[in-house]
């Protein structure tokens, strides 16, 4: 997964204002394969984020193959997942 600085700079304030320190991506699959959402949590004590571009992510082994070809961007002040993957459909 890459996170731009533009990505950065509003997830910070979006886990500010929500009083959240961490990304937490999942997989959801479908017929068509799989697709990455997001949500926003805390870090537990026993978790192990990584860090992206400064950004504290915690997902599982799949997710993160999964997120391989992802970017997080923005586009008109809003935050954007472009997946680069291959779909299967």
């Amino acid at each position: 997964m890459i996170i731009t600085d533009e990505a950065k700079e509003l997830l910070m304030k979006m886990m500010g204002s929500n009083r959240n320190n961490c990304l937490k991506p999942k997989l959801q699959k479908s017929g068509c394969g799989s697709s990455i959402y997001l949500s926003m949590g805390k870090v537990q004590e026993g978790d192990h984020p990584i860090s992206v571009n400064g950004i504290s992510v915690l997902m599982d082994s799949e997710t993160q193959a999964r997120s391989e070809k992802v970017t997080l961007t923005t586009e008109n002040g809003r935050l954007k997942i472009q997946d680069d993957s291959e779909p299967c459909c």
